[in-house]
């Protein structure tokens, strides 16, 4: 996703703050926010401004679909899953359900 840079630094507080936490108590074992780095150090390097990746780890694959579930039938929830767009106005925000392929 992408979040203008004024305010990224309250989207960062509000990610320690409210989304971790919030997550958490829907299933969510781990949360983690990363800011893309956007500042050439190797040729192949793919630069992004202004772009975060959220990470939210969980148990297995029916997690995620009980989080998500529990979520959209969550006032509180639903409304701070909404917060992205309508506080921060984040753009081009994406999904993507990530499966261990190694093990």
């Amino acid at each position: 996703m992408v979040v203008p840079r004024d305010k990224q630094e309250d989207f960062r507080k509000y990610s320690v703050k409210t989304l971790g936490p919030t997550w958490k108590k829907f299933g969510c074992q781990r949360y983690e926010l990363y800011k893309v780095n956007d500042q050439p150090f190797i040729k192949r390097l793919v630069l992004e401004s202004n772009r975060f990746v959220e990470q939210l780890m969980f148990n297995d694959e029916t997690d995620i679909a009980e989080f998500f579930r529990k979520v959209k039938n969550n006032p509180d929830a639903n409304k701070i899953s909404r917060s992205y767009e309508e506080i921060f106005d984040a753009t081009n925000i994406e999904l993507r359900l990530l499966l261990k392929f190694n093990s």
